[in-house]
């Protein structure tokens, strides 16, 4: 076994191989973003939201399409760099990975569960929106933190 197969296999017993640590995060977002949009689609064609059909879509953007836009950008970036030089394949830190991946699931879950559990509770679904805000926007700031720090520092 050469130097560099003993060093890669003591680095992958540390973290996750970077590529597809990256990839299972943005897998995460753009799955529950895409299922949330075809709800709030549906939704809106069926009059849920009668004349304020603009709202859910309002309310949707800021919650995903920052985050989106960030991975998004380094997914391209990174891959435009691949292109031009064969790098080593660089390890994530485990535990910054494993925190980026399931907060990004926690965050992603809880928009979705906003807009299905709308017929299970008393409150108007636009008031439930609302509602959740305040939860979503502390759990987007945390995730936000952790995916610059994992984008950043694995590199």
């Amino acid at each position: 076994m050469s130097q560099e197969q003993v060093q890669q296999a003591q680095d992958s017993k540390k973290g996750k191989e970077y590529t597809k640590a990256r990839n299972q995060i943005a897998i995460v977002w753009y799955i529950g973003s895409l299922i949330l949009l075809i709800v709030l689609i549906f939704q809106v064609l069926n009059g849920r939201y009668g004349s304020e059909y603009q709202i859910p879509f309002q309310w949707m953007t800021p919650h995903v399409l920052p985050t989106i836009g960030l991975i998004t950008g380094v997914i391209i970036v990174e891959n435009t760099r691949v292109i031009r030089s064969n790098a080593a394949k660089k390890i994530a830190n485990l535990f910054l990975y494993r925190l980026c991946l399931w907060t990004s699931v926690l965050h992603v879950s809880l928009l979705n569960i906003s807009i299905f559990i709308q017929p299970f509770t008393p409150l108007e679904p636009l008031e439930l929106m609302e509602f959740v805000n305040y939860i979503l926007w502390f759990i987007q700031g945390t995730v936000s933190a952790f995916l610059g720090v994992f984008f950043v520092r694995s590199k």
